[in-house]
């Protein structure tokens, strides 16, 4: 085995290398769940394994944020989940379009030999939601986009009344 790929290790599928420099080109696992496909991956040394992911929504509506739930495996057991938001982006960042894709390549470090990493919770730009939400994050989620939208309006509310000033004055007022 080349030794730059045994310091390479993924569970739970066949990825794609190249073979000259050990870099990961493809994802380990696939599943669409709903609104979104989730491609995964584990990299790294089984003692510090670094999980990436892709998400491509297949639905027919805007996706702002989802929940994924992450269950590991090994000697140190752990479930937790990883929420991604996009509101607060500038467009057309700011939410996911049918059939675009995001990679999310800054990794969440994961402890255990294995992972199972599932789609929990799905919400929309017109605030509905799909999803088991076994990890709970829809409250998190939904009120974070709710309270994003009401900020947001009322500052585009001020900025038509009062102009700038009234915005920048708002906005002192909130420190």
């Amino acid at each position: 085995m080349i030794p730059d790929l045994q310091k390479l290790f993924v569970s739970w599928g066949v990825v794609v290398l190249n073979l000259c420099t050990g870099a990961v080109l493809g994802y380990a696992q696939e599943a669409e769940s709903g609104p979104l496909r989730l491609e995964w991956r584990l990299t790294g040394p089984l003692d510090g394994q670094t999980l990436v992911w892709k998400v491509t929504n297949v639905s027919a509506a805007d996706v702002v944020g989802y929940s994924l739930r992450v269950e590991c495996g090994g000697p140190e057991r752990c479930v937790f989940s990883r929420n991604e938001l996009w509101v607060s982006a500038n467009p057309p960042q700011d939410r996911l379009r049918p059939q675009e894709s995001r990679d999310q390549q800054r990794g969440v470090p994961i402890k255990g030999g294995s992972a199972k990493v599932t789609v929990d919770y799905v919400l929309f730009a017109d605030g509905s939601g799909w999803g088991a939400d076994r990890g709970g994050q829809s409250l998190w989620l939904r009120g974070t986009f709710h309270g994003w939208k009401q900020a947001h309006a009322r500052l585009r509310n001020l900025l038509a009344t009062g102009g700038a000033e009234a915005v920048v004055e708002a906005l002192k007022q909130d420190q």
